[in-house]
């Protein structure tokens, strides 16, 4: 992700998107990008909420997105005009579709788009559209929740590491970010094994002890494992270790330390579509309240995998 030239938003006429707009634009001011907003146009579905969805045309929805996306950002320090914005439609029979199809085909380097973050069932934008586009893009994905605190140019980036070679080549990434961005990094492993009851170690008070040695061992080892990845020298970083459910701990991190970006890699299997370190990214994504930066550990062959997957349904 060190180059940007293009990104895709993809918004609907929703106020949750609007967060997503903002994100989208500040990254395509930082890197120079063309900015690319895209609506999925579904069948029968009226873009605009009402029953009228034979009569709009594709250049009536354009209109309408250029038209909001001045309105929502008025009050914004920032210079349109300067931006290369394009506003396009796609039709599928879904969104989620809609939205990989143009990222492939008009080989988009980044993907923004909203999430819902509602409690419950916490359903992201449009159903489960966003979960989809993050395990089947290739892509990296960015995920702005509605409530998303409006803290641009980041300045606290979390990345969580399992110390595999999965996450050394994300903490590359977020280096490159951290360096553009003038961010500070933050690096956290979470110990997910329970210690053994007391009776095990002789007291609670050696239980404890060894919980701190290995905190801190863990400590050690992410800073090490800062200074083997490449990436630009000189970034302000700092390493937590914790103990407990690596998802509660990351969410609960990411909120009581005002991070602006978490920082995650996921394998981005079809099927089942489990991520990487299990459910844990699943998990982050719905739950915290800041935006989330996913990337694949094998993008091409996430490609790969979905294009069979298609030709297989087409097939069926």
């Amino acid at each position: 992700m060190d180059t940007i030239r293009k990104i895709v938003l993809a918004r609907d006429f929703s106020p949750s998107s609007v967060p997503a707009l903002r994100h989208a634009v500040h990254m395509a001011t930082t890197y120079e990008a063309e900015l690319h907003i895209l609506y999925a146009n579904v069948l029968h579905a009226d873009p605009f909420g009402g029953t009228h969805a034979a009569e709009r045309t594709d250049a009536d929805i354009q209109q309408r997105m250029k038209e909001e996306t001045e309105e929502k950002l008025t009050f914004d320090d920032v210079d349109l005009e300067a931006l290369s914005i394009t506003y396009h439609v796609q039709r599928d029979v879904a969104p989620g579709p809609a939205i990989l199809t143009f990222a492939d085909e008009h080989e988009m380097d980044l993907i923004v788009l909203g999430t819902h973050g509602r409690r419950g069932l916490r359903r992201m934008l449009l159903g489960s559209v966003a979960e989809e586009v993050v395990r089947l893009a290739s892509a990296p994905v960015i995920t702005v929740p509605a409530h998303s605190r409006n803290t641009l140019p980041f300045r606290s980036i979390l990345v969580p590491i399992d110390f595999s070679d999965h996450s050394q080549k994300t903490l590359e990434v977020a280096k490159g970010l951290a360096k553009r961005h003038g961010t500070a990094l933050t690096l956290m492993h979470v110990v997910e094994d329970h210690l053994p009851p007391s009776f095990y170690t002789g007291s609670v008070f050696s239980a404890q002890r060894e919980e701190a040695s290995l905190l801190e061992k863990t400590r050690k080892e992410l800073a090490q494992f800062a200074e083997e990845t490449n990436g630009p020298d000189g970034l302000e970083m700092t390493f937590v270790a914790e103990s407990g459910h690596a998802a509660d701990r990351i969410t609960q991190y990411a909120a009581t330390q005002d991070i602006d970006l978490v920082l995650l890699a996921t394998h981005g299997r079809t099927g089942l579509a489990r991520f990487a370190l299990g459910s844990v990214a699943e998990k982050v994504l719905r739950n915290v309240s800041c935006p989330v930066l996913t990337r694949k550990a094998f993008p091409e062959a996430t490609r790969k995998r979905r294009e069979e997957d298609m030709a297989a349904a087409r097939d069926a």
